[in-house]
C-alpha cells in the first residue's frame, strides 16, 4: 500500500462524453464520482472509529494509509465533481445522498457501520479490478487527465481492499451482521446509482438521441462485453462465510498499472 499524492487539474476537459465518447460510460462513471466525497468521508470516520478497538500494529498502519489514500481521492473527486456541476443537477444529486445517509447510516451502531463500509469497499474493489482487467472496455479512448484519476483511483481501491475487511473482522466479525451491512450498502449503493443516472439523464444537456444512445451504450457495456456478468459474479463472493478480498488475486493488476497510477500529467 501507497498513499500517492497526485494532484490533478482537469484544465483540457472539454468534452461532453469524455469517456470513448460513450454517453452511458460516461454518465456512469460521472454518477459514482459525484458520491465518492461523501462516501470517502464515511469510510474514513468509520476507520477511525475502529482504530480505538484495534490492538494488531500492522492493520493499524494499513488502516493510516487507507485514511490518507481516500481523503485524497476525496479530494480530487471534488474537482471532478465542480466540472460535472455545469453538466448536471448535482445539488439535488447530493441533497438525496445525505438524505439517504441518514436512513442507511445514522440509526445504526459503530460495528453495522463498519459492516457496511467493508461492503462498499468490496463494491470499490471489484468495480477496480474488472476496470483494470478490461481496459480496453472501460478507459482507452478516454481523456488524459480523466483516465490517470481512474486509474490510479482502482489501483489503490485494490491495494487497500482489505482494510476495512479485516478491521471489522478485528473488532467483531459477526457473519449476519458482515451479511446486514452488505445487504444494505447493495439496496442504498444500487438505488442511488440509479437515481444519479436518472437525474443525467434528464439534464438539458441532453437531446433524445442521446439519451437513446445511452440505452443502447448500456446493453452494450453490461450485456454484449459481459461487464454486467463480471461484475455480479465478484459480487456474490462476498456471501460465502470464509471470503476474505485477498482472495481476489489483484496484485498483477497494481504492479501493471503502477506508473500510471502515478504519473500526472
Amino acid at each position: 500500500m501507497k498513499a500517492r499524492d497526485n494532484k490533478y487539474q482537469f484544465k483540457t476537459i472539454d468534452q461532453k462524453f469524455w469517456n470513448d465518447n460513450d454517453v452511458f460510460k460516461t454518465i456512469f462513471l460521472d454518477s459514482l464520482s459525484v458520491i465518492f466525497p461523501q462516501g470517502e468521508k464515511q469510510f474514513i470516520q468509520d476507520l477511525r472509529k475502529s482504530k480505538e478497538k484495534i490492538n494488531n500494529e500492522n492493520l493499524l498502519k494499513e488502516i493510516d494509509i487507507f485514511i490518507k489514500q481516500e481523503a485524497r481521492h476525496s479530494r480530487e473527486h471534488i474537482k471532478y465533481n465542480k466540472i460535472l456541476d455545469n453538466k448536471y443537477n448535482t445539488k439535488l444529486i447530493n441533497k438525496f445522498y445525505k438524505n439517504l445517509h441518514k436512513i442507511t447510516r445514522k440509526p445504526f451502531s459503530d460495528s453495522l457501520n463498519l459492516s457496511i463500509t467493508a461492503g462498499a469497499e468490496h463494491y470499490t474493489a471489484f468495480l477496480s479490478d474488472v476496470a483494470l482487467r478490461n481496459f480496453p472496455i472501460w478507459f482507452e479512448n478516454v481523456n488524459e487527465e480523466y483516465k490517470y484519476l481512474w486509474i490510479y483511483h482502482c489501483v489503490e481501491e485494490i491495494e487497500h481492499k482489505h482494510v476495512c475487511f479485516d478491521a471489522y473482522k478485528e473488532i467483531e466479525g459477526k457473519y449476519f451482521k458482515r451479511l446486514l451491512g452488505y445487504l444494505i450498502i447493495t439496496l442504498s449503493l444500487n438505488f442511488t446509482l440509479l437515481f444519479n443516472m436518472t437525474i443525467m439523464l434528464s439534464s438539458n444537456n441532453l437531446n433524445w438521441k442521446e439519451r437513446f444512445l445511452f440505452f443502447k451504450g448500456a446493453f452494450k457495456f453490461l450485456i454484449l462485453e459481459k461487464q454486467l456478468f463480471k461484475m455480479i459474479s465478484h459480487q456474490v463472493k462476498y456471501f460465502h462465510p470464509n471470503f476474505h478480498p485477498n482472495n481476489l488475486n489483484s496484485c498483477h493488476l497494481v504492479e501493471k498499472f503502477k506508473k500510471e497510477a502515478e504519473y500526472v500529467k
